[in-house]
């Protein structure tokens, strides 16, 4: 910018006037000829009680901002960043207040109502499985859990959990039903820490194949119920030492035909109704007296822990309706492994791997219903057991042994004679003697577990 200067001096009687040029510059320091626009948040929907944050836009280059709430709220603002927690829903106003030197409007005040929803309530949580197999691997998706929360697992028979993106997973050591507790954390959410107690029911790996199996077999799947019981039916047998001993077992007081003839020890096989014996759920087979039984299928030599001199035949017969001597189990071609019963004196009788029509016998006044169990434990020694809350016999007989029979094991008949009585279970396998008290023990606690009939 050119100027001219006008300087006029008096001194020593003389008047000056000068005449020069300057260079003015002229500034706009600040804001000046700015003015402030209006500002926005990224995010209008806080929770109450959770740490609520949203970016600034609008602003102006240099400025200031600061920020306040209506409902007394304290907020925060770093760089372009507003922040704070509401500790109540509703509808307050937040005054973003930006500030610059030498803008035409400074201060400038933006009002923007925010919607703040009601704080967080933990809820219920859930497992997608609840049904885990002693041994195995278990793992399960929880689900309910609320965003942002962190969710630990614990078991109340001590099986260490660990939760990781929404799974909670870990091995259960023994079959059982212990509580698994989902522990929520939210910080801000009203009921925080949340616990939700699941459940769950850990089965028996064999029991889980017996389920299966029939299943596979065409049959209905089994009960929550009845599949606890078997669970816990089948450990029980593993712990006394008696589920290594048996080679077949059938529990014929079952919830279906399919399931009562598919077999628990070697859920393979398939015991077979011949004859048309009667099946009644949870009560068990029924025999004609005529022609119908159960059969095992498989002959007793393909057997591995039923021998010569090492066996066990046992049948719980739940229905008595005769009273003459009747085979409960027996053979399709001899009784040279069988058991009778009867209300003749000697009709109560084992036989086991011997040819002797009278190998082991008891005097009896009446039939009565249990667990009749014939043992072998060497080659001149049986026993007989009804219903043995210890290991002594009811009787002991010395016949000498003869090899394992080439015919399958029935149930309602032995060789031509047949049953007109209800068979709740049967089955066989090595030496028993020495645990038959805890056979009858299981055999009694599966049925009340399942409500059938003993």
């Amino acid at each position: 910018m050119l100027g001219l200067g006008f300087s006029i001096a008096s001194g020593g009687g003389g008047l000056h006037l000068g005449l020069g040029s300057q260079n003015a510059l002229a500034t706009s320091g600040g804001g000046g000829g700015t003015t402030l626009g209006s500002l926005s948040l990224s995010n209008t929907a806080p929770t109450a009680m959770q740490a609520w944050s949203a970016t600034i836009s609008g602003n102006t280059a240099a400025s200031t901002i600061t920020a306040t709430s209506s409902d007394g709220t304290t907020l925060t603002v770093s760089g372009t960043t507003v922040s704070g927690t509401f500790s109540t829903a509703g509808t307050p106003n937040v005054t973003l207040t930006e500030t610059l030197a030498g803008a035409t409007n400074t201060p400038n005040a933006t009002v923007i109502g925010v919607t703040v929803a009601a704080a967080i309530t933990l809820g219920t949580l859930g497992l997608s499985n609840t049904t885990p197999t002693a041994g195995s691997a278990w793992s399960a998706t929880i689900s309910g859990a609320t965003a942002g929360s962190t969710v630990t697992a614990t078991s109340s028979d001590g099986t260490i959990l660990t939760v990781s993106s929404g799974t909670v997973s870990g091995t259960f050591a023994a079959v059982g039903s212990p509580n698994v507790t989902l522990h929520e954390v939210l910080a801000g959410a009203t009921n925080t820490p949340h616990d939700t107690v699941i459940a769950v029911s850990v089965y028996d790996t064999d029991a889980v194949a017996y389920a299966a199996a029939v299943v596979t077999n065409g049959g209905a799947a089994l009960s929550s119920t009845a599949k606890a019981a078997f669970s816990t039916f089948i450990a029980g047998l593993k712990t006394d030492g008696l589920w290594s001993l048996m080679d077949r077992f059938a529990w014929f007081g079952n919830e279906s035909a399919i399931a009562a003839r598919t077999d628990i020890r070697n859920p393979a096989k398939l015991w077979s109704a011949s004859g048309s014996p009667t099946f009644s759920t949870l009560g068990g087979y029924t025999g004609d007296g005529l022609a119908a039984y159960v059969s095992a299928v498989d002959n007793l030599t393909t057997a591995t822990q039923f021998t010569q001199n090492a066996a066990t035949a046992f049948v719980y017969m739940n229905n008595i309706v005769g009273t003459a001597r009747r085979y409960q189990l027996g053979l399709t071609t001899s009784n040279n492994t069988s058991l009778a019963d009867g209300t003749a004196a000697n009709d109560l009788r084992a036989q086991i791997n011997s040819t002797s029509a009278a190998a082991v016998f008891a005097p009896v006044s009446s039939p009565a219903k249990g667990l009749l169990i014939g043992t072998r434990s060497i080659s001149t020694s049986e026993n007989l057991y009804r219903n043995p809350t210890n290991t002594t016999p009811l009787q002991t007989g010395s016949a000498s042994s003869t090899s394992v029979t080439a015919a399958p094991l029935c149930v309602l008949r032995s060789n031509t004679n047949y049953s007109s009585d209800r068979a709740l279970c049967a089955g066989y396998g090595g030496d028993m003697s020495g645990l038959v008290d805890k056979l009858y023990s299981r055999v009694t606690a599966l049925a009340t577990a399942l409500g059938a009939t003993l």
